[in-house]
C-alpha cells in the first residue's frame, strides 16, 4: 500500500502549479495537495505542521531576504525543495532543502520529491514522541513567561496554535504545570535559568 503525503505547493503560474501536481499524483494518487499562488496565501492560511513537503518558486520571495527568513522559520520542519523556472539569486538556493527545475525530466523531478518525502514520513515515525522544533519554541516562550498572545505574535501564529502545541508538549513530556515545563526546559537547555527567573510560576 502506498504511503499518503500532504503536500504545499507555491507556484505563481497556475500551468506550472497545475501541472506538478498531477505529474506528481500519476506516481501515487493517495498524495494531497494544497496549491497556492503566493507566499502571502501560504503563510496566510495553511498550518506548517501539516505537510510533509513544500515545492516553492524563489520568485515568491522577490529577492526578499526578510520573507525567506520568515517562510524558513515558519517551515521549518519541512523539507523545502525550490522549483526554478529562471535564474535567481544563488543565496536562496542554498537555503532549499534541494532544488528542481522545470525543464528537469518527469523522472528526475518525481525521484527528488519521493527521496525528501521518504526522509520526512521516516522521520515522522521515528520520532513521534519527541518535541518538534515548533513545540521548542513555544515550551522556550511559555518557561520565559509568555503570555498566549504574545507567542502566538512572536511565531506568526494564531493562538488556538498555541493552545494545541502547548497540549501536545503536556502530553509527550507527562507535565501539566507551567512550573514543571520550566524545570524540563532548564534541564534540557532549551533555555537558560536566568530567563526562567522572568517567569513568576
Amino acid at each position: 500500500m502506498k504511503k499518503s503525503a500532504h503536500i504545499l505547493i507555491i507556484e505563481p503560474s497556475s500551468i506550472i502549479r497545475e501541472g506538478m501536481a498531477s505529474i506528481i499524483s500519476q506516481k501515487n494518487p493517495t498524495y494531497t495537495f494544497v496549491k497556492k499562488a503566493s507566499l502571502k496565501e501560504a503563510l496566510k492560511k495553511e498550518g506548517a505542521a501539516t505537510f510533509n513537503l513544500i515545492i516553492v518558486n524563489p520568485l515568491v520571495f522577490n529577492h526578499s531576504k526578510n520573507l525567506w527568513t520568515r517562510f524558513s522559520s515558519y517551515f521549518k520542519e519541512v523539507n523545502v525543495l525550490g522549483l526554478i523556472s529562471s535564474f535567481y539569486d544563488r543565496d536562496f538556493y542554498n537555503g532549499f532543502t534541494a532544488c528542481v527545475f522545470v525543464n528537469d525530466s518527469e523522472h528526475t523531478i518525481l525521484l527528488e520529491i519521493e527521496k525528501y518525502l521518504t526522509l520526512k514520513l521516516e522521520n515522522n515515525r521515528t520520532n513521534e514522541n519527541a518535541l518538534s522544533d515548533r513545540e521548542i519554541d513555544v515550551l522556550r516562550l511559555l518557561a520565559q513567561g509568555k503570555s498566549q498572545k504574545e507567542i502566538a505574535e512572536e511565531l506568526f501564529i494564531s493562538i488556538h496554535t498555541v493552545v494545541t502545541h502547548r497540549k501536545n508538549i503536556s502530553q509527550k513530556l507527562g507535565v501539566k504545570s507551567t512550573a514543571a515545563l520550566v524545570i524540563y526546559a532548564v534541564a534540557n537547555s532549551i533555555i537558560d535559568i536566568n530567563d526562567s527567573l522572568n517567569n513568576p510560576l
